[in-house]
């Protein structure tokens, strides 16, 4: 929850709750860490749940509607659960079919990875999240 204030101070005590259960929720049910999925959500949206990108990624995964289709959500996009989930969903088959370093760059650049700023970003997001380390 510390996490997500510090991303988005604007949320409300109740709000950071919904997004933190639900970054728990999915992130046990796709076997991701949940700092990864935080880092990739700080990165996507700052911890915006109303965020839309002007190619239409929608919410805090910035998930674009078309690689939700298959999916039989709760929700739509729209939500908090919904989102999570679908980001969720997304960033675990891209790890499983390509590793961990290209799984979160194609969540950015999908299967035309074209650099590797976007893997530093989240990976620096994440690295801020876990503090300072002991020696």
């Amino acid at each position: 929850v510390e996490q997500l204030h510090r991303s988005n101070s604007t949320l409300t005590g109740r709000q950071l709750r919904r997004i933190a259960a639900a970054v728990m929720k999915y992130s046990a049910k796709y076997q991701l860490d949940p700092g990864l999925v935080t880092a990739v959500m700080r990165v996507e949206s700052t911890a915006r749940p109303w965020v839309r990108s002007p190619k239409g990624a929608i919410g805090l995964m910035q998930v674009m509607p078309h690689m939700a289709d298959s999916a039989d959500f709760a929700g739509n996009l729209t939500t908090v659960e919904s989102n999570v989930e679908a980001g969720c969903m997304i960033l675990a088959d891209n790890i499983r079919r390509l590793g961990e370093a290209d799984g979160i760059s194609a969540y950015f650049w999908g299967s035309e990875i074209r650099g590797v700023t976007y893997l530093q970003r989240v990976r620096a997001a994440r690295a801020a999240m876990q503090g300072p380390t002991e020696s």
